[in-house]
């Protein structure tokens, strides 16, 4: 279901005129037509921070936008185009129950409009195009990779409207990045010798580590268009996602539970999903896992099987690339037989959400 927030009490009209209502002022792109008598431009959105995964279908929390206006087009003018909207650049569009407010509010003109925003708003890993610098020409930003605090980069545009197109200007944010969950299903079985009977023993799998080595870029240049996400910098980066002393226990499917423990977690402070910059090329690097075998024995007491083992996984034998705004699972499978490994991937960002996120801003 799309969630709308909408602006309440954040509704100007411009005080009464006498005579011409239209009037026009010059900047470096030409003249641009100024209308008295239209409302004020009204946003509403909002979003999450740090390594957490956006996982809702509307925005609650603060963004930035960039805003053009021009007379003709975008495609004509963006060549040249710098924003000229805000006072700030970019503007930062603040949340507090349910209402997005900026400062100083700024009244719709005559003329051609673009809106370019984007999520986070307080990252210090973001800049605006390059360096904080305004350039010419298609707006992007600029993110730098840090492993120990990775975030969900998202985006949107609308491009070419005006008040009379509709007085609701309606952004669907993107994920503009790639993640990857790491889960197990556990279906091992132990036979055991109990006096002159053999009986099963259904497993706990104990994972005491798990860690990655990925190739993968370090910075990005991202459109805030949509129409590119340019990695550069590649470089192998480690992240720990289960530590010994955190150890985690997978507990056993039965035999019709297909049910997918997750070793990685996509909420909260210590979020360990691995969000990183899509590319074309195959994952290079390694996985880690280790684990021990356990069971329960007629007292309930945990007896451990054999010693702890190990598996090492070249990520390149999966033959995945990272797309933009996919997530990816890579699936263990533990078995009497033998530890299978596989790599699904979702066409949504996650189960709940099914559309991209909407916000808007009037």
């Amino acid at each position: 279901m799309k969630v709308y927030y909408k602006i309440l009490g954040l509704i100007f009209f411009a005080v009464l005129l006498l005579g011409c209502t239209k009037s026009a002022i010059s900047d470096e792109s030409g003249e641009i037509d100024i209308n008295t008598d239209r409302s004020y431009i009204r946003f509403d959105s909002g979003i999450s921070t740090r390594g957490a995964l956006f996982l809702k279908d509307y925005l609650d929390a603060n963004f930035n936008v960039l805003g053009y206006q021009y007379p003709g087009t975008w495609e004509a003018a963006s060549s040249r185009a710098t924003p000229n909207v805000f006072q700030s650049t970019p503007q930062l569009v603040t949340h507090s129950d349910g209402i997005y407010t900026y400062s100083p509010t700024k009244a719709w003109t005559g003329n051609t409009y673009s809106f370019f925003g984007y999520y986070p708003s307080d990252s210090n890993y973001i800049k605006i195009f390059d360096d904080g610098t305004v350039k010419e020409g298609i707006p992007y930003i600029t993110y730098t990779v840090h492993p120990s605090d990775l975030i969900d980069i998202m985006t949107a545009s609308v491009i070419n409207t005006n008040i009379d197109v509709s007085p609701d200007v309606r952004l669907n944010m993107r994920h503009r990045l790639s993640a990857i969950d790491i889960g197990a299903r556990n279906y091992y079985v132990q036979k055991i010798t109990n006096g002159e009977t053999e009986e099963s023993r259904i497993v706990t799998i104990e994972i005491t580590g798990l860690e990655m080595q990925v190739k993968t870029y370090t910075s990005a240049k991202i459109y805030l268009d949509g129409s590119a996400t340019i990695g550069a910098d590649s470089q192998t980066l480690n992240y720990e996602i289960v530590a010994s002393e955190s150890a985690t226990d997978i507990e056993p499917n039965s035999t019709d539970d297909t049910t997918l423990r997750l070793l990685t977690t996509d909420t909260g402070e210590n979020a360990t999903s691995l969000i990183l910059v899509p590319q074309s090329n195959f994952l290079e690097g390694t996985l880690s896992l280790k684990y021990k075998k356990k069971y329960k024995n007629d007292n309930e007491e945990y007896v451990y099987i054999g010693n702890e083992e190990s598996v090492n996984v070249d990520l390149k034998t999966l033959e995945r690339s990272l797309v933009e705004g996919r997530r990816y699972t890579i699936e263990f499978t533990f078995t009497s037989d033998a530890v299978s490994i596989n790599i699904s991937v979702v066409d949504e960002w996650d189960e709940i959400n099914k559309d991209d996120l909407k916000h808007e801003f009037e």
